[in-house]
């Protein structure tokens, strides 16, 4: 037996010869450290990634919505023009039961029990006011 044999639990030993022929055992090598640079550049790129594919998603977003908006505004001018109709109709209608008309007061205080607040002042002409009136809901 001889003393260089190594131990059974240590695992194989590399050997290597010198320039003279004599065989000498090997350290084992040393575990290759990786330094910060690695996970630091795939963190990096997988950030820049994500904020890339957040961007495009925005922009597109951002242009459905510009087109939906665009798409619906003359719904809204419809819309507007119908609630301008409205309240000159109320108002007419007001002042026709602020004059004695018995049908009108009867519609006006119908419409009254129904939560509908008349203003006959701010309707006053067809194409008066722009900004619909916030009682006339």
């Amino acid at each position: 037996m001889s003393s260089e044999s190594p131990e059974p639990d240590a695992g194989p030993v590399r050997t290597t010869s010198d320039r003279h022929g004599m065989r000498r055992a090997m350290p084992p090598p040393e575990p290759k450290r990786w330094g910060a640079f690695w996970p630091m550049l795939i963190a990096t790129t997988a950030f820049l990634g994500w904020t890339a594919f957040q961007t495009t998603q925005l922009l597109a977003e951002s242009t459905s919505l510009a087109a939906t908006k665009a798409q619906q505004e003359p719904i809204v001018q419809n819309a507007n023009k119908m609630r301008q109709s409205l309240d000159s109709i109320a108002a007419q209608t007001q002042r026709l039961a602020d004059q004695g008309n018995a049908n009108a007061k009867a519609l006006v205080d119908e419409l009254r029990k129904r939560g509908v607040t008349i203003n006959a002042t701010n309707a006053a002409a067809p194409g008066g006011s722009a900004a619909p009136s916030p009682t006339s809901r």
